[in-house]
This record gives structure tokens, C-alpha cells and sequence, in this order.
């Protein structure tokens, strides 16, 4: 790909990943520079700089994954594919939920597949067709078997239960929840993880229901399929 079509999409990753909130100016510096890097092909001064990210005591969570998938695009173009795996796993172990395949794409399909392959893998535990965000229609598919798939879409369950001391304290917010559908469409017994949570008491009431929901099953060229969902529960207090 030539430089002039690379700095845009660079430029358009940059944005999908961020606002980054990196801990000090000097670290940002890093990642701007980084980036620099990536654009003209310095790889081994890109990596560099994305190191002293990834191995910084200062950065969190959000900015180490960031740097990660950095990493992955800068050792991808050096050609070492197992190293940008690795690094995508990292980025995901720290920030699961980022979807950057669909401009990683467009820089490489290779890229993308490498990153869809490591979040479903993390995401799943498994090879799954799997979906992130509501089921059904306007869930987004995570990977090949997903988008070939008809996905999977809640049909009914319990009354969601707010927690009494979250209420009365007013406190609101959403939980990331994982559960493997299977073909009959029941989530498999301890399948249900809870990925990322505004409070850790609404934890089980969304555990509960996810265990007894039930879906209508995902649906391949072969018929019924296993399948993976990442659903957002809200917890919302009307006034």
C-alpha cells in the first residue's frame, strides 16, 4: 500500500482507538511518534517506542492496549505474523471490547483477520461465529462464521432485577456480558462471564437472566450453530 492511501487509514485507526488518555505527555509523544513511524515504514523505530509503552509503569489498561495493537500493525508489516498475534492477544487482554478489524482491513485483511481470530478467541474461549452488541439484526459479527451467519436474538426472559442498594443510591450503568448460545437456544451451563461492569452488584441479577433467557439459535448454510454472543445489559432509573 503507498504511503498516501497508509496515513489516512493510520489516521482513522488513531481516532477508532482513541481519544487515548495516556498518562503523561512524554508517552504521548511516544504514541504519536509510533504512529509516525508506521507511516513511513521505519518498523523497528515504531516497535521500539511501542515498547517503552507497553513495559511503562504509568499507562493503563486503555493506553497499553492501544500501543498493543500498534505493536501488531508495525510487526505485521515486518512480516512476523505470529508477533502481531501475540500482541492483538495482549491488546485484548487489556481491552477486550475495541473493534478496530473493520480499519485494520482496510490496511491489510490480514490484519483483520488476525485481530477477529485473537477477540474470539478471548471473547469465546473458542472458534464460534460471534457477535458483539445486541443480538439479532443490529448485533455486529466478530468474524467470517458470524457475518455468513444469521445471529442469534433474545426471545424471552425474566424480569432483570435492579439491586435495591444500587437504586436507592441512584447509581446507573452498563454490563458486558458473554454467554455460548447452544442450538437449542439456552446459554451451555457456565458459559455466562461478565466482561466489563458498572458495579459488581448487578453482576448476578444479569447473570441470572442471561442463564435462564432464551434465544432464537444462530443459523449457518449448515443449519443450527453453537454460537457466542457479547450483549450489553442497562441498568437505567427512570425519574
Amino acid at each position: 500500500m503507498s504511503r498516501a492511501l497508509l496515513s489516512p487509514l493510520i489516521a482513522a485507526l488513531a481516532l477508532m482507538l482513541g481519544p487515548s488518555r495516556l498518562s503523561s505527555q512524554r508517552s504521548g509523544q511516544l504514541l504519536t511518534d509510533a504512529r509516525d513511524q508506521i507511516r513511513t515504514r521505519n518498523l523497528d523505530s515504531a516497535i521500539t517506542l511501542l515498547h517503552a509503552i507497553t513495559t511503562s509503569s504509568q499507562a493503563d489498561s486503555s493506553e497499553r492496549a492501544e500501543a498493543f495493537i500498534w505493536l501488531g500493525v508495525a510487526t505485521f508489516y515486518k512480516g512476523q505474523d505470529s508477533t502481531a498475534t501475540y500482541a492483538f492477544k495482549d491488546a485484548l487482554d487489556n481491552n477486550p471490547l475495541q473493534t478496530p478489524a473493520a480499519v485494520l482491513a482496510r490496511l491489510d485483511s490480514g490484519l483483520a483477520a488476525l485481530l477477529e481470530r485473537q477477540q474470539t478467541t478471548v471473547l469465546c474461549g473458542e472458534a464460534l461465529p460471534a457477535w458483539l452488541g445486541d443480538p439479532g439484526p443490529t448485533g455486529a459479527p466478530l468474524n467470517p462464521d458470524a457475518r455468513a451467519a444469521q445471529g442469534p436474538e433474545v426471545i424471552s426472559g425474566p424480569l432483570l432485577s435492579y439491586p435495591d442498594n444500587l437504586r436507592r443510591a441512584y447509581v446507573q450503568g452498563r454490563v458486558m456480558v458473554r454467554a455460548l448460545i447452544d442450538t437449542l437456544g439456552r446459554a451451555e451451563r457456565g458459559s455466562v462471564r461478565i466482561i466489563s461492569t458498572a458495579h459488581r452488584d448487578f453482576n448476578k441479577p444479569v447473570t441470572e437472566y442471561m442463564e435462564r433467557a432464551h434465544f432464537r439459535v444462530a443459523v449457518s448454510s449448515a443449519g443450527r450453530v453453537r454460537s457466542c454472543v457479547i450483549l450489553p445489559v442497562d441498568f437505567r432509573i427512570k425519574r
